[in-house]
């Protein structure tokens, strides 16, 4: 049978189209089809107001419709400009010079202000809701699991795992979003690990902004903190020292996991100090922190379901699936969850996983039925400390 020459060039032109799919797809997904995101290498040897570009050049038009959200939607317009203002006064002094100059690289290539840029930027620590879990196997090998949720539509389309290295040497890898900067989900291999979850207080998230002015930049954001503590610590009992002395903009929780057996810990903080750190003990092989403290009754279901899902594994069965299977069961999977990641600084393991999209690539479609093991076991689950 002969072909005609239309009929070879449509051949010709849906093998291409087959290739790049495939290409595309086995890109997009991991072996057991879950969606992950695009790595991203950050040079730390560029000109800070270069390192970004790369990235915003690729995500500036989604970057700029979550401004937009943020600024419609979340920002009572009566204090905007007070907002501005306060961080207005603070661009030349707060954060560091290279974040600053970071910033800009991505305020220039957006078309944003670097005051909302800076507002994006410290925006997560005074809302959202998280779970993380720290976990101590046989073996020694400590696990650390988290979910970032954040309910502002289409987060996913900012979503990227970025690699930073300097002179050439691989130095800390973290999930973050296209145009924030610093880092609330991160490891450094063979070293430590870090997660950080919003702590409510009572204060509107807006009065912790502003007494940004009071403090005339002398706290740190996590963000920030966190890149600070990757890249200038080695020692997982250093790191946890500064998590818990620093001064930080907002209360929140601080977990860490070391690279050795028993070096995992909640940090629970105010804007001072510490007021508790919680450690993994051989009494307790595993600690689950979400947005309550951890010696107060929570506040929703998300903890007690993890609990519980924990206690189906032991330090012999835990590791990367099972972490990962936790992590993916309701109500730690929620309709906010944005990603997940498992990460092992002891092992170098790091995975992330994008969460709540649909074929298009959409998000906002949770399914609680996909990650339920069954109605009645959730029942039990919310109930069993």
């Amino acid at each position: 049978m002969k072909l005609s020459a239309r009929s070879c060039l449509f051949c010709s032109w849906t093998l291409l189209f087959s290739l790049l799919v495939t290409r595309t797809t086995s890109f997009l997904f991991d072996k057991n089809g879950n969606r992950t995101m695009e790595i991203f290498d950050i040079d730390l040897d560029l000109p800070p107001v270069d390192r970004w570009k790369g990235v915003m050049t690729q995500r500036k038009h989604s970057f700029r419709h979550i401004i937009d959200w943020i600024v419609e939607t979340e920002i009572p317009k009566d204090i905007l400009a007070q907002i501005t203002a306060v961080l207005e006064g603070l661009k030349d002094f707060w954060p560091s010079f290279d974040y600053r100059e970071e910033l800009k690289g991505v305020a220039e290539v957006t078309g944003i202000s670097p005051e909302l840029v800076l507002l994006l930027n410290v925006h997560y620590e005074l809302r959202a809701g998280c779970t993380s879990i720290v976990a101590r196997s046989q073996d020694g090998t400590v696990w650390h699991g988290r979910n970032l949720d954040y309910d502002i539509p289409h987060l996913q389309d900012l979503a990227i795992h970025v690699k930073f290295f300097r002179r050439g040497e691989f130095l800390y890898e973290g999930t973050t979003y296209a145009g924030y900067i610093g880092l609330l989900t991160g490891m450094k291999p063979k070293a430590f690990s870090l997660s950080m979850d919003a702590r409510v207080t009572g204060k509107q998230r807006w009065e912790l902004l502003l007494e940004l002015l009071i403090s005339k930049g002398k706290a740190a954001a996590y963000p920030f903190l966190f890149r600070d503590v990757f890249e200038q610590i080695d020692s997982y009992d250093r790191a946890l020292q500064v998590l818990q002395n620093a001064p930080m903009l907002a209360p929140a929780y601080a977990i860490i996991a070391g690279a050795e057996q028993g070096q995992g810990a909640v940090v629970t903080r105010d804007m001072n100090a510490a007021v508790d750190t919680w450690t993994t003990s051989e009494k307790e092989w595993f600690l689950v922190e979400t947005n309550d403290d951890h010696w107060k009754p929570p506040d929703d279901t998300r903890r007690n379901a993890a609990i519980q899902n924990m206690k189906r594994y032991n330090p012999e069965t835990i590791g990367s699936d099972s972490l990962m299977d936790v992590m993916n069961q309701y109500p730690t999977l929620n309709s906010m969850t944005t990603f997940t990641t498992v990460m092992s600084a002891g092992n170098d393991e790091y995975r992330s996983i994008l969460q709540n999209l649909n074929q298009n690539g959409g998000d906002n479609h949770f399914d609680k039925t996909k990650s339920l093991r069954a109605a009645e076991q959730y029942k039990e689950a919310v109930i069993v400390e």
